[in-house]
C-alpha cells in the first residue's frame, strides 16, 4: 500500500535505482541506512550494484523493442551505436544485424 512508498528512508527516496527495486519488501527493511536512518532493505547494496550493472542492457532492449526488433539482439546492439533503418527485414547474421546500420 501507500506505506510501502512513504516509509522509505531518505537514502532510498534519493536513490538512482529506486524505480527498479521500489525499496524491496517492507518486512526486509531492518538495516540502518548511510545516515543512521532505519528502514533500509538488507539487500540494498546488492540491488543497487545489480540494477546499475543492467541499466545499459535494459535501455538497449527498450530501444530495440520500441523499434519493432527483438530484445534478443541486445548484445549486438551494445557492440556499437545502431542506426535503425525502417522498412527493411531485420535479422541477425554473422554477428551483424541486417537492415540495421552501425
Amino acid at each position: 500500500g501507500i506505506m510501502k512508498e512513504t516509509a522509505l528512508p531518505r537514502s532510498c527516496r534519493e536513490c538512482d535505482v529506486l524505480k527498479a527495486c521500489q525499496g524491496g519488501c517492507p518486512k526486509h527493511r531492518f538495516v540502518f541506512g548511510f545516515d543512521d536512518e532505519p528502514g533500509l532493505h538488507y539487500l540494498c547494496a546488492g540491488y543497487k550494484k545489480f540494477f546499475l550493472h543492467i541499466r545499459k542492457y535494459l535501455r538497449a532492449m527498450t530501444q530495440l523493442l520500441e523499434n519493432g526488433l527483438s530484445a534478443s539482439l541486445v548484445m549486438e546492439a551494445l557492440k556499437g551505436p545502431l542506426v535503425i533503418t525502417k522498412g527493411k527485414t531485420l535479422s541477425v547474421s554473422q554477428g551483424t544485424i541486417k537492415g540495421v546500420t552501425r
